[in-house]
C-alpha cells in the first residue's frame, strides 16, 4: 500500500484552510469526506 498522492495532499489542505481559524476548527464540513478530513486532522493534533 502507498502513502498519499500529491493530489489526496493538496486536496486536504484546501480543506483544512477552508474550516479551520487559528488552528480552531470554525464550522463542521456537510461533505463526509471532507469531514474525514477534518477528524483526521483533529484526532492526530491531540
Amino acid at each position: 500500500m502507498t502513502g498519499p498522492g500529491a493530489d489526496d495532499i493538496a486536496y486536504e489542505a484546501r480543506v483544512l484552510r477552508a474550516f479551520l481559524r487559528d488552528g480552531r476548527l470554525a464550522t463542521i464540513p456537510a461533505q463526509q469526506r471532507k469531514k474525514d478530513v477534518v477528524l483526521r486532522y483533529l484526532l492526530a493534533d491531540c
